[in-house]
């Protein structure tokens, strides 16, 4: 889950239209997805991570699409093309071939455009090109328009710019039309702008979509949930207490195992990895014995829903994902408190999940439609399941509407499930269950079927409900070869750091926290080739902005995370100084030092330059290290003070003083790769910097939780491959 808020964009949505059958189920009862193309589109989330495919270019007709682009658009792109519609723009010739599952979308958008045509205003589309058969360029994923859910508008005056520069010649209300019917504009994009390109964002985002179009066939035959596919060792057991479930908390598509301790805190393993680590850690903010989870917003991402059964009938408070859970909504239902078992799947069309409810061994299901207030359907379970079985829901039959799977305890234990159209199947699955074992079903391997997910301990064993002959997880690996990674827990006392990076046109990307699709805002500050870093200029505890602009010689300080203009800037020393920033004095403000390479001295200043004037005397002056050796600054003895520490790139080896003085190293250690860059920070809030490096190879951070050599304790990706991005860290907002 990421979101983006980008200071600089504006992001215009509004919210309705008309227009298709069918009603669609989702596994894991978290939506049926968003496929938004960037965070910087509603609803502020990145989409779905779209299926990898095995080469670059133009895709082959079979090749199969697993995960939840395939159950929304096709199991393979001849699907696509058989579900093909045209769509006229209005006021214009140009005609779309288009998916029909976006009918309604368009509809929509060709009613706003035509209420502007009708008030005199007009756009001339010389140009428009909808469906191609071809990745992203040079990726390994496809495009939105190989779905039929993308279009090009007029190309040569609305190009694509990888420098972020947005040129366009669209009206705003142009835009607004296919905005607020739920198209992610490319000029809304963040990193990069693309002004021709419109894609879907999915149903959530088209006001008034006409429910959940039913899956599409699987890819596979059914199985008997006899091969045992894969038992890995998982980064969460069952023997630890809480609430545990499958969903999709990483956005590549595939089912994360989750966890929900009685204290609020949620890990999820990530699919990718194997969930072999935690990729994801949040918290609610509140103790519960008891959570589910489903998509209640209709933003595609999975929110908590807590149950209160303080009254006769239980309420649910569901925390939303997209604040990270620090916002919740309380939802009454007339569910009787004492309900035994709650689980969330869907029943009916609509795009929120409805609530099944155990009572004497029947499901009643309470409706979202009608506020959880009347029972619209019941699945009663096999006389001979007991309370001792374990119970998910899924759709086994892949209509559309969620099925209850019952699972025994025992070394050949039976799954018995009872459909939601009175449909009954026995198996006999490979697996084994004990009374604390965790069941959930799952589609883990793309193909439309649910799985079997039992978790002893941290064994994960999963067994298919569809016969394979592919590599299981191939279709959902991103295009970073890194998996997901949660980050350092943040144990305190002290604030923890995180990670940032400025790109070469003066965009400054700050995480939330050190982790793998972190929440980050961004915006301007600086020109092109200024020498960024960050720091607490004004002692308020939180980093901000520096810049030092090689070309006048002056350092430029902001004290907000927001674009605008310095805030303090004076004049800092020769061409070729580096600035080195830090606490040296322990005085809780940081201030701007400065390494010359020429002769690699260091130079300690414990104030702040005077306003238009320069840096002042230094304090400290001192050699350390030889030419070559890279500085970087942190409070590496846990003393309340800043020391400077260097990394030789030669030989990737870091030393470290425990003072501000000449003299050989108090500790050395060998950590990271040539051309790696080196930097410090208190990763996990005990209030000692521990080393890093940012590899700008392939975009990604590597931190160590001690100043120990050895592998990273953690591994994020956050930034491009290649790129030529500064990296900073700091603690960047309470």
């Amino acid at each position: 889950m990421r979101r983006l808020s980008l200071v600089f964009t504006a992001l215009v949505v509004a919210m309705g239209v008309a227009g298709i059958e069918h009603a669609e189920a989702n596994d894991a009862a978290v939506g049926i997805g968003n496929f938004a193309e960037s965070y910087g589109c509603a609803p502020g989330e990145s989409g779905v991570y779209r299926p990898y495919v095995p080469r670059s270019g133009y895709i082959a007709p079979a090749e199969p699409i697993r995960g939840p682009w395939g159950d929304m658009f096709g199991r393979n792109y001849y699907q696509i093309t058989d579900s093909l519609a045209s769509w006229q723009i209005p006021g214009s010739s140009k005609v779309l071939s288009v998916h029909e599952r976006i009918l309604p979308a368009l509809y929509l958008a060709g009613a706003n455009l035509s209420d502007h045509i009708g008030a005199g205003k007009s756009y001339y589309e010389y140009s428009a090109v909808a469906r191609v058969c071809r990745t992203v360029g040079g990726a390994l994923k496809p495009c939105g328009r190989a779905f039929g859910t993308g279009f090009d508008i007029n190309p040569g005056s609305n190009p694509y710019s990888r420098d972020n520069y947005l040129r366009t010649d669209l009206p705003q209300w142009y835009v607004d039309s296919f905005s607020d019917a739920g198209f992610c504009w490319g000029g809304y994009w963040v990193t990069v702008k693309d002004a021709m390109h419109f894609s879907w964002s999915g149903p959530g985002q088209t006001p008034g979509y006409p429910g959940r179009p039913k899956p599409y066939p699987p890819v596979t035959s059914a199985s008997s949930f006899t091969t045992r596919m894969a038992a890995f060792g998982a980064a969460i057991s069952s023997t630890s207490s809480g609430s545990f479930t499958v969903a999709d908390f990483t956005g590549e598509g595939a089912p994360d195992l989750v966890r929900i301790d009685p204290g609020g805190k949620i890990e999820a393993a990530g699919a990718v990895g194997d969930y072999r680590q935690l990729a994801f850690r949040s918290t609610l903010g509140v103790s519960t014995d008891e959570a589910l989870v489903g998509d209640y917003d209709l933003d595609g991402v999975a929110d908590v829903w807590v149950p209160v059964r303080s009254g006769a009938n239980v309420a649910f408070d569901i925390y939303l994902g997209n604040t990270d859970f620090e916002v919740s909504t309380r939802v009454t239902t007339s569910i009787p408190s004492d309900t035994e078992t709650l689980l969330l799947g869907y029943r009916d069309d609509d795009l929120i999940p409805d609530v099944y409810a155990s009572s004497d061994g029947i499901y009643l299901v309470y409706d979202s439609e009608d506020d959880f207030a009347a029972i619209g359907g019941t699945i009663p379970l096999d006389p001979s399941v007991t309370s001792s079985w374990h119970v998910a829901t899924g759709d086994f039959d892949v209509d559309g509407r969620a099925d209850i799977y019952a699972l025994s305890v025992g070394g050949a234990p039976t799954l018995r499930i009872a459909t939601a159209t009175g449909g009954t199947a026995v198996y006999h699955p490979t697996v084994s269950t004990t009374a604390s074992s965790i069941f959930e079903m799952a589609d883990y391997d793309g193909d439309g079927r649910d799985d079997v997910f039992v978790l002893n301990g941290t064994e994960l064993t999963i067994a298919p409900g569809g016969n394979n002959s592919w590599d299981q997880d191939s279709w959902f690996q991103l295009a970073s070869t890194i998996p997901p990674d949660a980050g350092p827990e943040c144990v305190g006392p002290n604030p923890c750091d995180s990670i940032g990076h400025v790109d070469e046109q003066g965009v400054w990307t700050l995480a939330d926290r050190a982790r793998t699709n972190p929440d980050a805002s961004a915006f301007y500050y600086g020109n092109p080739g200024d020498a960024p870093f960050a720091g607490d200029w004004d002692c308020d505890g939180i980093d901000t902005p520096g810049l030092y602009r090689r070309s006048d010689g002056f350092v430029y300080l902001r004290n907000a995370n927001t674009q605008g203009i310095a805030d303090l800037e004076f004049y800092f020393g020769n061409p070729g100084d580096v600035p080195l920033i830090g606490d040296f004095d322990g005085d809780g403000c940081d201030t701007v030092s400065l390494y010359r390479p020429s002769e690699h001295r260091i130079y300690i200043i414990n104030d702040l330059g005077k306003d238009g004037a320069g840096l002042g005397a230094a304090d400290f002056s001192f050699v350390f290290g030889n030419p070559g050796d890279v500085p970087f600054v942190g409070d590496f003895d846990a003393d309340g003070k800043d020391e400077v520490g260097i990394r030789r790139p030669s030989t990737g080896r870091v030393m470290l003083r425990w003072d501000l003085s000449a003299g050989a190293a108090d500790y050395e250690f060998i950590f990271g790769a040539t051309g790696d860059i080196p930097i410090a920070g208190d990763w996990n809030g005990d209030g000692r910097d521990t080393v890093a490096v940012y590899r700008p190879s392939n975009g990604v951070w590597y931190l160590r939780l001690s100043n120990t050599g050895g592998v990273a304790h953690h591994t994020i990706d956050f930034e491009a491959a290649g790129s030529v991005s500064n990296p900073v860290a700091g603690h960047f907002g309470p």
